[in-house]
């Protein structure tokens, strides 16, 4: 057997010139997309009158996303694999500012004492057989493709290969899942009824207390599972 080499291959190192001139073509690239989306976004708004502001939200949130890096699939990922629990932690938080997002919206169309809700305006909707075969089914995908939905938008402007593959598979898959759950809307197995926990728990405010504390909960015990695989590889 021949000897095994550490030695990594020689990569062609960017000059200080290259690399701003990358960088200013980036830049560059990024604008004129950026206006060319928001021109897009204003000749269907007769059409669709929210699309400009949603158009502005998703151009936020993916610059949010590319910069952290943010991923769902790692987040429930990494801890078990690696022990950091950075972007678990950042998860939870998120779900921290929906949740008070989602108790403004809510007490304003319910009111803080579920006054106005009723079985007929009820949020949500029952479980059904097809939520939890898709739902298994997207498990397996994410784990084959290495992330989510939103790492996959990520790793595709980062120029992984990988995921511009599995982008169209994405699309058709969820256009075809789209397309037979309308088809057998009613017709397949369902079970249950509705549950809204502000309901169970007499109220939005007792709700979104409880929830901030689980969430608060799950925080402190994500930080304190890093420090403790830390410790262990120290």
């Amino acid at each position: 057997m021949p000897p095994v080499s550490n030695k990594r291959p020689n990569r062609k190192r960017l000059t200080a010139e290259q690399k701003l001139r990358n960088k200013r073509i980036q830049i560059i690239v990024a604008c004129v997309l950026i206006v060319a989306l928001l021109i897009v976004a204003f000749v269907v708004a007769p059409t669709y009158p929210k699309a400009p502001l949603l158009m502005v939200i998703g151009l936020g949130l993916g610059y949010v996303m590319q910069r952290s890096r943010f991923c769902f699939t790692a987040a429930y990922r990494d801890p078990g694999l690696t022990g950091e629990t950075k972007l678990t932690r950042a998860v939870i938080v998120a779900f921290a500012l929906s949740t008070i997002f989602f108790f403004g919206k809510h007490a304003s169309q319910f009111g803080a004492d579920l006054s106005g809700l009723s079985a007929d305006n009820m949020p949500g909707n029952v479980i059904n057989l097809q939520m939890c075969i898709g739902s298994f089914i997207f498990g397996i995908g994410a784990v084959l493709a290495g992330g989510c939905a939103s790492g996959t938008f990520v790793r595709m402007g980062e120029g992984y290969v990988q995921l511009w593959i599995c982008f169209p598979f994405f699309c058709i898959g969820n256009a075809v899942a789209g397309a037979i759950t309308k088809a057998t809307a009613g017709t397949w197995f369902t079970a249950g009824s509705k549950v809204y926990l502000p309901q169970l728990f007499g109220g939005l405010v007792p709700a979104l207390l409880i929830q901030l504390l689980a969430l608060l909960g799950l925080w402190i015990l994500a930080w304190w599972w890093e420090n403790k695989k830390r410790a262990q590889f120290n």
